[in-house]
């Protein structure tokens, strides 16, 4: 992790920043700040720096994959050949059952793949 901020905690072990502990764990730093925020991760200010005890980061249970059946939005952009803003409109309108688990948007994939399937529509009649 080049660039890392390391610091000595006073109780044992190290203190790093946001970023090192998103790099560490493969998340985003958004992710990491939304852990912070929901208490799921302290934080402490060191200096001027918010930063995270490693082995807290280290110890974090975060879902990798979707349950069995289930896909994300990205996962579903890339089928229905849009983006995932516009798969969370479809879901805000409901167009698209979804759930959230773990604290993640998941669609069925199965309702995703019946939304992709191909429609036969008639054309306007011009006048």
């Amino acid at each position: 992790m080049s660039g890392t901020i390391r610091r000595p905690a006073p109780g044992g072990g190290t203190f790093i920043t946001r970023p090192a502990a998103a790099a560490l764990r493969g998340v985003t730093r958004r992710r990491i700040d939304s852990l912070i925020q929901n208490g799921d991760l302290p934080a402490y200010q060191v200096g001027q720096r918010v930063m995270v005890l490693e082995s807290d980061v280290l110890a974090l249970e975060l879902p990798t994959t979707p349950p069995e059946g289930w896909i994300s939005r990205h996962a579903a952009a890339k089928v229905l050949g849009c983006t995932h803003r516009a798969v969370g409109l479809m879901v805000a309108r409901g167009d698209l059952p979804a759930e959230t688990i773990n604290g993640r948007l998941y669609l069925r994939e199965a309702d995703v793949c019946a939304a992709a399937t191909p429609r036969r529509v008639m054309p306007p009649r011009r006048r």
